[in-house]
């Protein structure tokens, strides 16, 4: 239904039914004039929606409300941490943020995440239990509020953007609520919707993903709202409400418990049965809605609301064409249903004009308002602005009239708010003139390219003639060449530059031209462009000075300095290469056939050549350049010229130093007898021939027999040949120098000389005798002042005793052979009751030395006397640990020259914590735990005439109840732990003994009894006993063993 006139709008005011016109055009019910309705933007909505919600929990320390939508965790059952979901808690977002209760109870305090789960008293939220628990009163606040209100009427409607999130067990379960909207009916009753999403699971729990948003979810019912000027605060329905989950009554919104299936919290927005503890827990809290009402506009006055603009305004009515238009600050009464966007012919409407023939709109669009925003529409903002783009066909609009881009109100409002009219005038282009083919395009500009795939590329470049009209549709450039045939590239209409490649004619110059097309035809061609060279010559012949050219050694590195001018033109295009080159290969002109033509190639890049000179070097090794052959250092084209491009060849030839010859032969050489057997020869260097000598080779020749040969360092000049033993045998020396190029002449044969007969050697010097290790000594001596004339062979050491009859050690057990390199002699095992005497003679193979004997005589060390302790398995311990009740088995350790017959006392510090009870010679005894504390256990003997004695400290525990006992090593064995000590004892002639702790837990040392072996001497007396059931041997004869002596058994 359509109204043509102002009176049949008015009637209009008195239809009940609505009717739609055009594109969305709705005609109203009731006049606009009758409305008692007026408008808010700042209505705020705070709600703390149930105590459970804030409350404590059993796990993640509470549930609370979060501002925004929070992120994915990532998994199901997962309690956020301080950053994870990202973002995870915020106590504000937008227009959203959370508020806690002080301690008055005013919503004062912003949270954080550490105090997010404190009551207002500063105690955490405990979880409710059987009616039982505490709630931290969070709330959260909506602001920015758009809307209407009716005191008159008792009607509301008003909504927020923004969302929040609200999380059970610290986050292990959560969802959120987004753009709530508040309708409140003329009986009182109100619901609160809003977008509903989160994060669940399935029941396996396999699974973790976001949920689909649920639009426009019920998630409080309202009764008895009372709407004011200022706003009202009441609590949701929760005890009439019966949903499935609650058939009796006590439940949120059907909706929201629907909703909550899927996240696993539906349970606590429900009573569980008509006794449920916690059921005022769960209940809705009260909510507060907070506004200021105002008045809404006139809606007969005209365009006062909002600006209007567009662009283009002056468009073609023969062409497609888009206008954009944006609007600025709609908003009141008017922009309730947003607004229409029309083009409209300007004698049916206008701003002030009802809109009541469709007819006059050729295009008109819908911007949906603010409260009501859908993708693929214009929406308006919360400001008010909005942009929309109008599409106009071909030939739609009558050049002959005049026309507007235009706004109205929306909907019902269309016909009775004047509040959004606006309009701004288009105009229309007259026709054009008729097209010609375009001008002529301005003198292009050309100038040399290249790139390392193509170096010889001219680029030209123009501008845009004149169209003719037309639109340009392409270009046509000619290239035209100095010699040759020009070349052409046709180019889209949107360039206006062109590249010709592959121009590698050397020398020849190009100009460039363009012509211009459209649908019209051709252009008339451009003047030439300047000539330019892309492959010019260079500009001087190239030429380089090398250093050095003359003189060089092929044996050693050789670094070639090499500067050049002249390197210039499309030949220097990627620089140049510095070679060095076998004449035969490659020389300047001639055409390399690969990099292996060059002994040595450095690149100079382009970027180094400054107006056409470089300074480079290039190093060839040593041993690279042969002799017999010609060498030059020369320069190419880099690259791909380098094999086809001439213009940058030099070459300048270098000369290798002179050859090197073998040495000179020495002159004769000099020959003495140093000594018997001996031939001492003599000579000077001879000249080198240019190669540094590396040797010699020294023959000396006897009158008869083989020669002797012998090979000499370099800078040697003299040898001698030793053990020429040979009666009245002369000899002659030949010397031969060498060097890297080969051996020189032997030099003249020396003179004859006989070397005289070798003897036997005169006596070793400086023969000692002095002690070493318990029965010991150590022989030592220098080598004979002069060998005889024949190589010594060895030493033949001798000890004798000072009175050979009381010595108990056989003659043979004294006397030792050694080899020529040994100079000193150990004997063992000798009586330290005796002195001793040395002697030393030399041998060669004329004989042997006069004896040469060492000074005053020297007795042995003796075995000192020494105790020490062990345990039940030999090995020494420095420490007893026990716990009280235990015991241990502790030997005494007897070390000295005569053990028979020792006994050794036992004693202990403190016989309450460790008692000993000691067998009857001491060589063993028990050390009993008694309490815990510490003690000394001291044992005393007098061996060789010397009274000694020593101690063993003994540290004794409580033992912890129920525990194993533990051995020093850590290791657990069964609750008493043995005796097993890491250390073992060591003993040598000197009676040292070497050990570390044994540390015992109840320690038990059960040792065998030793089996019976009676007591023997060893070469000097000493006593060696057997313990253990196992002998102990001793090192180097000592008289060490524990008191377990032959009586051991008698114990």
């Amino acid at each position: 239904m359509f109204f043509n006139n102002r009176k049949r709008a008015a009637a209009l005011a008195s239809v009940v039914a609505a009717a739609t016109m055009g594109a969305g055009l709705i005609v109203p019910v009731a006049s606009a004039a009758d409305t008692t309705a007026k408008t808010t933007s700042d209505a705020t909505l705070s709600w703390s929606l149930s105590k459970i919600a804030t409350g404590g929990s059993w796990v993640g320390g509470c549930n609370f409300i979060s501002a925004g939508e929070a992120g994915d965790t990532g998994k199901a059952m997962t309690a956020w941490t301080a950053d994870n979901p990202k973002p995870g808690f915020q106590a504000a977002n937008g227009n959203v943020s959370i508020k806690y209760p002080d301690a008055k109870g005013d919503l004062t305090v912003t949270p954080t995440w550490d105090t997010k789960c404190l009551t207002s008293s500063g105690a955490t939220a405990t979880p409710y239990s059987g009616g039982n628990g505490s709630s931290t009163g969070a709330t959260v606040n909506f602001s920015k509020g758009t809307g209407t209100i009716d005191t008159t009427a008792n009607t509301a409607d008003i909504t927020w953007k923004g969302s929040f999130t609200v999380a059970f067990y610290g986050g292990m379960t959560y969802w959120f609520a987004a753009d709530p909207e508040l309708k409140v009916n003329a009986d009182g009753t109100a619901t609160l919707t809003a977008d509903l999403s989160g994060y669940g699971t399935d029941r396996g729990g396999s699974s973790w993903s976001k949920l689909p948003v649920a639009e426009n979810q019920t998630i409080a019912e309202l009764k008895n709202v009372k709407v004011t000027d200022t706003g009202f605060t009441v609590t949701p329905e929760y005890n009439s409400i019966k949903t499935t989950e609650a058939p009796d009554g006590g439940s949120w919104p059907q909706d929201f418990v629907t909703f909550q299936d899927k996240t696993g919290q539906s349970s606590y927005w429900y009573n569980n049965g008509a006794s449920d503890a916690n059921a005022s827990a769960k209940a809705p809290t009260p909510i507060t809605v907070a506004y200021t009402a105002k008045t809404a506009e006139d809606p007969s006055k005209v365009g006062n609301v909002g600006t209007l603009s567009a662009d283009p305004t002056t468009i073609d009515p023969t062409k497609d064409q888009q206008i954009t238009v944006t609007g600025k600050g709609y908003t009141g009464s008017g922009a309730a249903y947003g607004t229409y966007v029309v083009i409209a012919d300007k004698s049916v409407w206008e701003p002030g004009k009802v809109p009541t023939d469709q007819s006059a709109f050729l295009v008109q669009k819908w911007v949906r308002p603010a409260n009501d925003p859908k993708d693929g529409y214009s929406n308006l903002d919360k400001d008010g602005n909005w942009t929309q783009v109008l599409d106009i066909p071909a030939n739609t609009l009558d050049p002959n009239k005049e026309y507007v881009v235009g706004t109205f109100a929306a909907h019902m409002l269309s016909v009775t708010n004047r509040n959004l009219d606006h309009a701004v005038a288009l105009t229309l282009k007259a026709a054009e003139p008729e097209a010609t083919a375009p001008a002529a395009p301005a003198k292009p500009t050309a100038t040399v390219a290249g790139s390392m795939a193509d170096p010889y590329q001219v680029k030209v470049e123009w501008k845009a003639p004149s169209d003719g009209g037309s639109a340009i549709t392409g270009y046509t450039v000619t290239l035209t060449p100095s010699t040759g045939d020009p070349i052409t590239q046709d180019v889209a209409a949107d360039a206006t530059s062109a590249t010709f490649g592959k121009l590698t004619a050397p020398a020849v110059s190009y100009t460039a031209s363009v012509v211009a097309k459209n649908d019209k035809g051709s252009s008339a061609a451009s003047p030439a462009s300047d000539a330019v060279t892309p492959n010019a010559d260079p500009t001087s012949a190239p030429a380089i000075t090398v250093t050095p050219v003359s003189d060089i050694d092929p044996a050693k590195d050789t670094e070639f300095t090499v500067k050049g001018t002249g390197f210039t033109g499309g030949a220097a295009y990627y620089g140049a290469y510095v070679v060095v080159a076998d004449t035969d290969v490659w020389t300047a002109g001639k055409n390399p056939t690969s990099a292996k033509d060059f002994l040595k190639a450095a690149w100079v890049e382009a970027a180094d050549i400054k107006n056409g000179e470089f300074t480079t070097t290039v190093t060839i090794p040593a041993n690279t350049f042969q002799y017999g052959k010609t060498y030059v250092v020369g320069t190419t084209a880099a690259h791909g010229l380098s094999l086809t491009d001439r213009r940058l060849d030099t070459a300048k030839t270098i000369s290798l130093k002179a050859q090197a010859q073998a040495p000179a032969a020495p002159a004769k050489p000099a020959v003495s007898v140093p000594a018997a057997g001996s031939v001492k020869v003599d000579w000077k260097a001879p000249s080198d021939g240019g190669s540094a000598i590396t040797g010699y080779t020294v023959t000396l020749t006897p009158s008869t027999g083989a020669p002797i040969a012998k090979d000499v360092a370099a800078d040697a000049t003299t040898v001698t040949f030793d053990g020429l033993t040979a009666k009245g045998v002369s000899y002659t020396a030949t010397v031969v120098a060498k060097n890297e190029a080969g051996s020189s002449a032997a030099s003249e044969k020396s003179a004859a000389v006989t070397p005289t007969e070798a003897t036997k050697p005169s006596a070793p010097r400086n023969v000692t005798a002095k002690q070493g290790a318990a029965h010991e000594l150590l022989v030592s001596w220098e080598k004979p002042e002069d060998n005889g004339g024949s190589a010594i062979t060895g030493y033949t050491v001798t000890l004798t005793p000072k009175d050979a009859s009381a010595a108990k050690v056989k003659a043979s057990a004294l006397t030792a052979d050694v080899d020529a390199d040994t100079f000193q002699h150990t004997f063992t095992k000798l009586d330290s009751a005796t002195e001793y005497t040395a002697s030393v003679t030399a041998k060669n193979a004329k004989g042997t030395s006069d004896a040469a004997q060492s000074g005053t005589a020297v007795a042995p060390a003796p075995i000192a006397p020494k105790l020490t302790f062990a345990n039940a398995d030999g090995k020494t311990i420095t420490e007893l640990k026990l716990d009280v009740d235990g015991k241990a088995t502790v030997n005494a350790v007897i070390a000295g020259e005569n053990t028979d017959d020792v006994t050794v006392a036992w004693e202990s510090s403190d016989d309450a914590v460790a008692k000993v009870t000691a067998a009857k010679t001491g060589a063993k005894a028990t050390v009993n735990a008694l309490k815990a504390g510490s003690a000394t256990v001291t044992i005393k003997a007098t061996i060789d005439d010397v009274a000694v004695s020593a101690s063993l400290p003994v540290h004794v525990s409580a033992p912890n109840t129920g525990d194993n006992g533990t051995d020093n090593n850590g290791n657990t064995n069964n609750g008493d732990a043995d005796n097993n000590g890491t250390s073992g004892t060591t003993s040598n002639g000197n009676g040292n003994t070497s050990s570390t702790t044994t540390s015992n837990g109840n320690a038990s040392a059960n040792a065998t009894n030793a089996t019976k072996k009676p007591a023997t001497l060893s070469k000097t007396g000493s006593a060696v006993l057997g313990v253990f059931g196992a002998a102990l041997v001793l090192a180097a004869g000592a008289g060490i063993a524990l008191a377990a002596r032959r009586r051991m058994n008698r114990d």
